[in-house]
């Protein structure tokens, strides 16, 4: 639980900087260390509690950032404007 509330604030404070409070949406651009089994099983444990407070977790690996940035903004857009 300790563990839970450290994550959240995390997030409140991200989520009161950059986005406006409707948007419940956390992004994510993960670098190589991701793919450890240890990194990988928190960051399952870690959007398994920012979902059931209803943020939802985008994640991006940074290749996919750096080589086709623009289907990276499209996803994240349509995440805010779906019908756009």
């Amino acid at each position: 639980m300790k563990n839970n509330k450290k994550i959240l604030i995390r997030y409140r404070k991200l989520l009161r900087n950059n986005s406006t409070p409707a948007e419940r949406i956390a992004i994510e651009l993960d670098g190589g260390y991701h793919n450890t089994p240890r990194q990988s099983k928190k960051d399952k444990e870690r959007d398994l509690i920012l979902k059931s407070y209803g943020i939802k977790v985008l994640r991006f690996r940074n290749e996919l950032v750096f080589k086709d940035s623009i289907r990276v903004l499209e996803t994240i857009r349509n995440e805010f404007n779906p019908d756009v």
